[in-house]
């Protein structure tokens, strides 16, 4: 019988985590993530329309329940406040 192995450990050992991160990333060159799609090159710290360079800042999160019963669970789907500076 093999011993489990969570899933993180393994995302690391084959390089599927270096790859996911490479995913996440790489659109933030020309970033498009927002409905602005300014294109500013998020890697270099160029900031756009949104104030948000390449490390965004959080103001705050806390659970949110707004939503259907599958994405909510026990304790909310969760929310993230930018900070805008």
């Amino acid at each position: 019988m093999q011993s489990y192995i969570p899933g993180y450990i393994r995302a690391r050992q084959t390089g599927r985590l270096k790859q996911a991160i490479q995913q996440a990333v790489d659109p933030l060159s020309s970033c498009t993530l927002c409905p602005r799609r300014c294109r500013v090159d998020r890697t270099r710290d160029e900031k756009g329309v949104c104030s948000t360079g390449k490390k965004a800042v959080m103001a705050g999160f806390f659970p949110h329940f707004g939503e259907e019963p599958p994405l909510v669970g026990h304790n909310g789907s969760g929310t993230l406040l930018k900070l805008i500076r």
